[in-house]
């Protein structure tokens, strides 16, 4: 045996032996304090990865909607209820182009994201069809567990691809599976009649039933920009 482990093996005794000669109410309060230290060392690290992730996300959000915030009063109440049973639904909404739907819902997620929601994504209809669509290398299920899994899924441009057989099952993959585990969705449209001739009669019945319509109105304000 090395003279190293030697040390080792005799610190490791010299330590048991002063434990064991304690008084029972010392080795309690050692005990005590050194749970406490470990659970604030717990409670550190997961403020600090909140703290991480919490940046990450606020950077995917574009530069030209960095100064968004919530301003729609029916974005305002569903905000102050979340997360509540009151929030398992989530919101529609439908307006024009340039109206401002994809400035309120930056700001819902920027909100939601500061309070430390942290499990959340945002992405544009064709942005996740183009993630989901098979590729060499890519986890495909991994993927679509990502959406289907957020805590919060914010979805842009619903409508905005070009409709398949395969698209139109997907979407349903995703929305289905959030409709059953009672997962609220914000998603936005530029087709506020016939949608369901877009994404499907089903995508369509269960966004109906499962999200509060938020209509915004007006010209287009990147023309008067």
């Amino acid at each position: 045996m090395s003279d190293a482990l030697t040390d080792i093996i005799s610190t490791w005794q010299q330590r048991a032996d002063e434990w064991e000669a304690l008084p029972d109410d010392e080795k309690k309060r050692r005990s005590e304090a050194i749970r406490l230290e470990e659970e604030q060392r717990r409670l550190e690290e997961w403020a600090d990865q909140v703290e991480r992730k919490t940046r990450r996300l606020l950077e995917t959000i574009p530069r030209r909607y960095r100064e968004a915030r919530v301003t729609h009063p029916q974005v305002k109440a569903w905000l102050e209820n979340y997360p509540t049973d009151r929030t398992r639904d989530g919101l529609y909404f439908v307006g024009g182009t340039g109206t401002g739907k994809t400035w309120e819902m930056f700001g819902l997620f920027r909100a939601v994201v500061e309070e430390g929601r942290t499990s959340c994504r945002f992405a544009s209809m064709p942005t996740m069809l183009d993630e989901l669509r098979p590729r060499e290398a890519a986890d495909s299920w991994a993927i679509l567990d990502g959406y289907i899994g957020a805590s919060l899924l914010f979805l842009d441009d619903l409508g905005a691809h070009k409709p398949s057989e395969w698209a139109e099952e997907k979407l349903y993959q995703v929305i289905d599976q959030r409709w059953q585990w009672e997962r609220p969705t914000i998603v936005a449209t530029n087709v506020p009649k016939n949608l369901g001739s877009i994404v499907g009669e089903r995508v369509a019945s269960r966004l109906a039933g499962t999200c509060e319509l938020v209509k915004l109105v007006g010209s287009d304000r990147r023309r008067s920009a």
